[in-house]
């Protein structure tokens, strides 16, 4: 009896010390995937994907994984009202894909936004509850 519990001991001991930690894959990059795939997705041979063929690949259900990733980041970037959205050629997706991917849209009378480089007005609103909850507990 003492045996096998002697046994049992090493035999953990020297399992736990063998046992390397799981490495997960490093995922591939952005501009990696996107320059595999370009020729496949750019439809109209035009060097550039357009809104259109990024919605007819976005529904795709063959794609999936690393490229459906891609081509979701893309989908944000081309369909998103806050920015004006870039031209998404090789070149650009090659160069730019660990930059913001456009320039703020500026909106007619929106004076509340700050100009670039310039400090952010002051919040004129309603504190969010966490700040209201301090500022209660102090009075």
């Amino acid at each position: 009896m003492r045996r096998t519990i002697c046994l049992a001991v090493v035999l953990l001991c020297a399992g736990s010390g063998l046992a390397q930690p799981l490495r997960r894959p490093e995922a591939p990059r952005f501009s990696a995937v996107v320059a595999a795939h370009f020729d496949q997705w750019d439809a109209d041979h035009n060097a550039t994907l357009s809104p259109d063929e990024i919605d007819r690949l976005v529904v795709n259900p063959a794609i999936h994984g690393p490229e459906a990733a891609a081509l979701a980041a893309m989908k944000l970037v081309v369909r998103s009202t806050k920015i004006k959205p870039p031209q998404l050629t090789r070149d650009f997706l090659a160069e730019h894909s660990d930059e913001p991917a456009g320039l703020p849209v500026e909106e007619p009378g929106d004076s509340t936004r700050a100009a670039p480089g310039q400090p952010a007005a002051p919040f004129r609103g309603r504190p969010p509850p966490h700040q209201r909850l301090q500022a209660r507990a102090l009075f």
